[in-house]
């Protein structure tokens, strides 16, 4: 990697990346489901960290970016779910919740890669970056939220909305960084840390996690509206 990270936030970021598979995991009901995405997630794990170690991404001059093998596979992924498979969108409200706390990790992370020159300064919570503020609110919105037997559907409407709002808002900004064709600024220092194992884990598992999270979550709620 052109850049130096301590070992301890290498570590942070690969245990954020479990943690975010644990909590979509206790979110799945149907048993059988949580063994397809423990397999699932696993093959993809493994194949995104063995394409990484290889140098694929670090290609940034191609059309379409190679980056983009990160994310379009998992968002194609869920517009298959959304079309066809209605029994993963029967998850815990709760622990898809829960989930967002993970982003007080990335926010970490995020924070060490800018110091290391690896990402700008606009996509940590010292620029344009809020995502740390939902990742703290998500342990309050998911205890006060189900508190009582009856869950407050327009609190977890309302939070979720904006999660994804905010979620949206940087992953936007991170592609506008990425070196590539469509690179729009940043040129001074662009977002190549996830063109690197392990960070390239962040859009290839943990940004699907937590957007899927958001829209099972909007629809459900809108659902029992």
């Amino acid at each position: 990697m052109p850049f130096s990270v301590p070992t301890s936030i290498i570590i942070l970021f690969v245990a954020t990346v479990l943690l975010s598979g644990y909590c979509f995991l206790r979110s799945i009901q149907n048993p059988t489901l949580k063994q397809a995405f423990v397999i699932l997630s696993t093959i993809w794990l493994l194949l995104q960290t063995l394409i990484a170690y290889s140098g694929f991404y670090t290609t940034t001059t191609t059309l379409p970016p190679r980056a983009m093998l990160n994310i379009i596979p998992p968002l194609l992924f869920m517009i298959w779910v959304f079309w066809k498979r209605q029994e993963w969108l029967n998850m815990s409200l709760q622990w898809l919740t829960y989930l967002s706390a993970v982003r007080i990790f990335v926010e970490i992370v995020l924070h060490q890669l800018y110091k290391a020159q690896a990402v700008p300064q606009i996509m940590t919570f010292e620029g344009k970056n809020f995502d740390i503020l939902i990742g703290i609110s998500s342990l309050v919105v998911a205890r006060y939220a189900f508190a009582s037997s009856t869950p407050n559907w327009r609190l977890l409407l309302a939070w979720h909305i904006t999660g994804l709002i905010f979620l949206l808002n940087i992953v936007l900004i991170a592609i506008l960084l990425v070196p590539s064709p469509f690179q729009q600024f940043g040129a001074e220092q662009p977002n190549i840390a996830i063109l690197y194992p392990p960070f390239n884990l962040l859009p290839a598992y943990i940004v699907p996690l937590v957007l899927y999270s958001h829209l099972i979550s909007i629809w459900q709620l809108l659902s029992q509206k």
